[in-house]
């Protein structure tokens, strides 16, 4: 069984996921919240572990992890997932500022091997009209790149 982290509880879409997970052969392992109590709520309902501290996040213990925070912090919480080769999924949008994607896409250009795996955000990026992923791959070049944020993605969440 896949074991998957949940990073904020934005919306209360975790609350979706964790059945859709199951279904997969996935589940909710461990959860942290900016409220403290909304992650023991979800860890007693879903039998997982909640952690109070981001710093203390047992990475060992998942094989990906759901970024579900404030729109402005998600790909801040990506990051450290992404950096240690976690698979991260995040809600859409990426970012509410299109030039910290394209940083993000510089900084990881090699994420094929550390796979992210989006939403469909295009209608939230302001700045990015149409299509996102093709106005980001025009804009910067970065073709290999969006490659890894779910095009080319086998990891451990459903496509």
């Amino acid at each position: 069984m896949k074991r998957i982290g949940i990073i904020g509880l934005g919306l209360k879409n975790p609350y979706t996921y964790a059945p859709i997970l199951k279904l997969q052969g996935a589940k909710p392992t461990c959860v942290w919240d900016t409220y403290a109590e909304n992650a023991r709520d979800y860890a007693k309902t879903f039998d997982c572990t909640p952690v109070e501290d981001l710093d203390d996040f047992p990475t060992d213990d998942v094989d990906g992890v759901i970024i579900e925070s404030i729109n402005s912090e998600h790909l801040k919480l990506a990051k450290g997932f992404v950096e240690r080769g976690i698979p991260a999924f995040i809600e859409k949008p990426m970012s509410n500022d299109p030039q910290e994607v394209f940083s993000f896409l510089d900084e990881f250009p090699d994420a094929p091997g550390r796979p992210v795996v989006l939403g469909k955000s295009s209608p939230f990026l302001p700045g990015l009209p149409g299509d996102a992923a093709g106005n980001i791959r025009e804009t910067t070049g970065h073709d290999q790149a969006l490659q890894g944020f779910g095009l080319s993605y086998d990891g451990p969440f459903p496509r």
